[in-house]
């Protein structure tokens, strides 16, 4: 399990360096460069804090001389370099600020762009908090990372380097402790990183989970006063936030004591050399000069603070790779495959389900052997019990799922070779829950047809009823609304999603319980509309009430995947089966 971790954690972070450098190696060639600069810098400063001592402060104390001159010419040199160190330091990060919100950008875009390719099974098996966790959390994380920790790990690593070098060709026997304190170091580095890294991967599920349900009650929040929920929803709400605690308490717990640590060793190592550098200097054991073991305790400060800030850094990197390690995982999913290659031209609308068998999971089928067909301007009703597969049968069509096994076609082509975009414009599908876009009622409704003008769009309002109510807005088709969160009722908000249809102009209609979440006042409404749009199109309309099929060309009753009875109202009420026991309310629809 731990080499997994160790594992699973380096692969993250090599695949973050490589997006990290792809398409920006020559500023990161620039950034390296700059720290190569400010690395030698380091060492040029401890040199002339040596020579400062031995060469210049030493003499003018032994001669007793007062002319202090070369000393503040001396100083002067120090002085450029350590200007000259902070001007690459500034280049190198306004560099880095530049690239990383590029890195960004791309990045989100990216993510963005591949979520419009993702097929409708993948949202149906990941939660909203789970996706925005991706594009919030674990981008703004990989935003800190990039910009500050990564620069750093490799301009601390790359002057410890060079820091350990000097150390080791100025003193063998004092860089030894080094290498016994560096030892210690990477050993702990190691272990905490490793459990680190584990916590922060179930804090950031576990915050994606929270943000989920804190989503779902917002939108929920009528329901949950209705039927008095709050206090269970304050109960769930907590089991969920004190699960994101305890993660992150335990991976907090070990990441703040990197500091604690690596200081307490760094400061113990540099009083042993404090120790040892002076009792060889005054035992004359080696040819050390005061200077020397200053400059030495100046560059094994350097070398501590180096890995010091590396473990501080440690963490941020962990728990970014814990993010990246998700962003990835979700940009790495499988793009919506899109076999077909042929276009319908003038479709028609006729329909064929041909012995359809089908399953989500692989294992429990949800159609079973189903046939059916719907020849142009047909009106086809689907009724029976939730789960008897009556949703299934047009995301089918629509092929957000392929079929196991049987065939359906449109207008007599195989769907599997058509392709998605253009079967899909064939047909348009209102469903039970209306979803509208922030901007105005026009643009929303012209979200059918991004093509139709003005005219289109107002014929369409007109066609299916909404344009009345639309007037009566205080801009009218301008009036701007907030998505769904409007003042709009929702038989309102479902005129919209029908006029939306209707300026699509297409040959079939899918009606997925259109009307089952609206008043009967609205519902009247709404159906009007309907029938209008109906007109002349192959119509496959799902229904929970019944008064809304009587009308249909066909009647499919289903069940378990099956369609037990089909026939017009009239045909199925003279069989008195399961249709005629719904109808006369002698049973219920589960």
């Amino acid at each position: 399990m731990k080499r997994q971790q160790d594992t699973g954690f380096l692969r993250t972070f090599s695949t973050l360096l490589k997006y990290v450098l792809s398409n920006n190696k020559k500023t990161f060639t620039i950034i390296f460069l700059l720290s190569i600069v400010l690395a030698v810098g380091d060492i040029i400063s401890s040199i002339f804090v040596r020579d400062l001592v031995d060469v210049y402060i030493v003499k003018v104390s032994q001669n007793g001389g007062s002319d202090y001159s070369p000393v503040v010419s001396y100083l002067i040199k120090i002085g450029a370099v350590m200007l000259f160190a902070v001007v690459a330091a500034y280049v190198s990060m306004q560099l880095l600020a530049r690239v990383t919100e590029k890195i960004l950008y791309n990045l989100r875009k990216e993510s963005f762009d591949h979520m419009q390719e993702l097929p409708v099974s993948f949202f149906d098996t990941h939660s909203y908090g789970e996706i925005m966790g991706i594009f919030t959390n674990d981008m703004d994380t990989l935003s800190d990372v990039i910009l500050t920790s990564i620069p750093e790990f490799f301009r601390l690593g790359l002057s410890a380097i060079i820091v350990f070098v000097t150390m080791l060709t100025t003193s063998l026997r004092l860089t030894l402790f080094v290498v016994g304190y560096l030892v210690i170091v990477l050993f702990v580095i190691r272990f905490l990183s490793r459990k680190s890294a584990y916590y922060f991967r179930g804090n950031q599920e576990s915050i994606a989970a929270l943000n989920g349900y804190a989503e779902e009650s917002i939108n929920a929040e009528k329901v949950i006063k209705t039927f008095s929920y709050e206090e269970r929803n304050k109960e769930a709400f907590k089991a969920l936030n004190d699960k994101w605690a305890k993660n992150s308490e335990k991976a907090y717990k070990y990441t703040n004591i990197f500091m604690p640590i690596m200081a307490n060793i760094s400061n113990m190592l540099f009083v042993v050399l404090a120790s040892i550098g002076v009792y060889f200097s005054f035992t004359n054991r080696t040819s050390l000069t005061v200077g020397t073991i200053i400059m030495f305790l100046q560059l094994s400060r350097s070398f501590t603070g180096a890995f010091n800030n590396l473990s501080s850094h440690v963490t941020a990197i962990v728990r970014a790779c814990t993010g990246a390690e998700r962003i990835f995982k979700f940009k790495g999913e499988k793009s919506e495959e899109n076999k077909g290659g042929v276009k319908l031209e003038n479709p028609k609308g006729n329909i064929r389900f041909d012995h359809v068998t089908f399953s989500y999971d692989g294992k429990r089928e949800i159609l079973h052997d189903l046939s059916l067909w719907a020849d142009e301007g047909q009106k086809i009703a689907f009724v029976g019990s939730t789960g008897a597969g009556k949703t299934t049968i047009t995301n089918l069509l629509n092929r957000f799922y392929d079929i196991q096994s049987g065939k359906i076609t449109f207008d007599g082509i195989d769907i599997n070779t058509i392709e998605k975009n253009s079967l899909r414009k064939a047909m348009a599908l209102i469903l039970q829950d209306t979803y509208l876009f922030s901007g105005t009622i026009r643009e929303n409704i012209r979200y059918g047809n991004l093509d139709a003008s003005d005219a289109d769009v107002e014929k369409a309002a007109k066609l299916v009823g909404a344009d009345s109510f639309i007037m009566r807005l205080k801009d009218g088709y301008d009036t701007y609304i907030k998505g769904n969160d409007t003042e709009l009722s929702m038989g309102q908000k479902q005129l919209l999603s029908i006029a939306r249809a209707a300026v699509m102009n297409p040959p079939v209609m899918v009606l997925d319980e259109a009307t089952s979440s609206v008043d009967s006042e609205s519902e009247i409404l709404i159906q009007k509309g309907m029938d209008a749009l109906m007109k002349g199109r192959t119509t496959l309309m799902i229904a929970h009430r019944l008064s809304t099929v009587r009308n249909a060309d066909a009647i499919m009753v289903m069940e378990s995947g099956r369609i037990i009875e089909r026939g017009n109202h009239d045909d199925l009420l003279k069989e008195h089966g399961r249709y005629y026991e719904l109808y006369m309310g002698l049973k219920e629809l589960d």
